[in-house]
């Protein structure tokens, strides 16, 4: 019998804790041997240069998976088949060009390139647990049923995903999961035992208690919901309404102000990315695993650790603390958090506390007496973020400058620019990180629009372009970084652009 081939991931340092998480979350992680840096005696992968910058092989880390598959001898373009579908399943596929698949035999050490793989590649269905889970479901059906219909189990088997997502303890499967011509035709024709059956056997196959059908978050409500009492068409919280429970009990979906019996009754799941605990209700609040390389990216970021642990930084668009959790774990001295979303608000607080961080909510109502404000490490307003500059003005006198101002809001965060700039330290200077999505072949126009909207705002601020005493010295505004974070459409992605602001006395660090 051949000997079996392991499939390690060949991944650079700066996104090894992201990878390592979304392969333990899938359970694809080989937990029995370490993850470890390239050596002298490995083969170098063929990794492509355009998209990493050149990195030396020293800086990347060989990562071990579960992920196994029959030696053939024989090599193909196969392999780039696979490697996307390893990295669609653990959610890195914008990182294809980045990532290099490796392989290992018992016999071998580290060697062959992604471009090197076995003709055989897809044995790598077989290891996932849906897909044994259907052909047990499959096999308890009468054959006369699908015969009737003019349907295979194969053809059923070969349409059905292979991806989804696991959220403790919840099963998110992809909107498209039971979309192919095949499906829809076999659940319209069995009753709803056999449909319960099937749903209950696929949760229990990632030994979890919910099932839920995943579906893009809505820019605008449906016409018959009016949220939170407010009128907007815009989906301002980010509610993920289209959602859909399959199996477990989700609850009842509340369109009102919840109250700590409902945030108590809820359905809650949870998942750590990066070492970070995040909580969320999926009937109220969103979660996107593909921005866990921006997440890991400011855990690192050069402007952060260069303001040392003395610095204050504001989210925007908090959510349930997608970002502000990594500002808090790289070493900031106080994290500012808006949102209006009162699920989102609980989320965070239920997160900060499982990370073991202070907190203090604060509510619209709320005056500006700081209370317990001062022990919290990270403080949370549940109101609009205009309201931010007149909060932490009154507060100047005990908040560390802020130097990081976070606007995580997509399609574009262009509504909370002016908020930006104006809570952000004017003497100091920092950077305002804004997150946009962008089609590819427009990156550097966008880039330029957006320089010269900040370069207004600047410059429209009382003093703006000036010193405030007797030396006018202009403010300087720039780009210093774009990171692409995810795929978001055909040709677009979600990017973020960190743009450095000047102060009066600073200059860039």
């Amino acid at each position: 019998m051949a000997s079996p081939l392991q499939i390690f991931l060949f991944v650079p340092k700066r996104l090894v804790k992201s990878v390592k998480c979304a392969l333990e979350e899938r359970g694809r992680l080989d937990k029995t041997a370490k993850i470890r840096p390239w050596s002298d005696g490995d083969q170098v992968p063929q990794i492509p240069s355009s998209d990493y910058g050149g990195e030396d092989p020293s800086s990347y880390r060989i990562v071990p998976t579960l992920l196994k598959m029959p030696d053939g001898g024989e090599y193909n373009n196969d392999a780039e088949i696979l490697k996307r579908k390893i990295l669609r399943e653990i959610g890195f596929e914008d990182q294809f060009p980045i990532i290099s698949l490796v392989v290992q035999t018992s016999q071998t050490a580290v060697s062959s390139p992604s471009s090197s793989l076995p003709s055989s590649p897809f044995s790598l269905p077989i290891l996932n647990p849906l897909t044994a889970a259907l052909q047990r479901w499959l096999c308890s059906l009468s054959p006369e049923l699908c015969l009737s219909l003019g349907i295979s189990s194969d053809q059923l088997l070969r349409s059905f995903t292979k991806t989804y997502s696991l959220y403790h303890p919840m099963v998110l499967l992809p909107a498209n999961a039971f979309n192919s011509s095949a499906w829809p035709e076999l659940l319209s024709a069995i009753n709803s035992e056999q449909k319960l059956g099937l749903y209950k056997g696929l949760t229990a196959a990632l030994n979890s208690t919910h099932l839920a059908l995943n579906a893009p978050i809505s820019l605008l409500n449906d016409e018959s919901e009016d949220l939170l009492g407010r009128a907007e068409h815009k989906n301002i919280l980010r509610r993920p309404t289209k959602l859909l429970p399959l199996y477990g009990d989700f609850g009842v979906r509340l369109l009102t102000n919840p109250s700590a019996m409902d945030f108590e009754g809820a359905f809650w799941v949870s998942t750590r990315q990066n070492g970070i605990y995040q909580t969320w209700a999926p009937l109220y609040t969103m979660f996107s695993r593909g921005n866990i390389s921006e997440k890991a990216r400011i855990l690192g970021l050069p402007s952060l650790r260069s303001c040392g642990n003395k610095c204050s930084v504001v989210d925007l668009y908090a959510g349930i603390g997608y970002f502000a959790f990594s500002y808090v774990a790289a070493g900031a001295e106080r994290v500012f958090c808006w949102d209006l979303n009162p699920w989102s608000v609980e989320g965070l607080r239920r997160g900060s506390r499982a990370n073991k961080w202070d907190v203090c909510v604060v509510q619209e109502t709320d005056n500006n007496e700081l209370g317990d404000l001062q022990q919290g490490k990270i403080v949370v307003f549940q109101e609009d973020n205009m309201n931010a500059p007149k909060r932490l003005q009154a507060w100047r006198n005990w908040v560390p400058p802020v130097r990081h101002v976070n606007c995580g809001l997509l399609p574009t965060s262009r509504g909370s620019w002016e908020t930006a700039v104006k809570v952000l330290d004017e003497k100091r200077g920092g950077w305002v990180h804004v997150h946009e999505n962008i089609a590819g072949k427009d990156l550097e126009h966008k880039k330029d629009e957006i320089l010269r909207a900040f370069r207004g705002l600047v410059n429209a601020a009382p003093g703006g372009s000036a010193h405030p005493e007797t030396t006018w010295v202009p403010r300087t505004v720039e780009c210093q970084h774009t990171e692409r974070v995810k795929s978001f459409a055909p040709g677009i992605a979600h990017y973020v652009l960190d743009i450095w602001i000047s102060g009066y006395i600073s200059t860039i660090i």
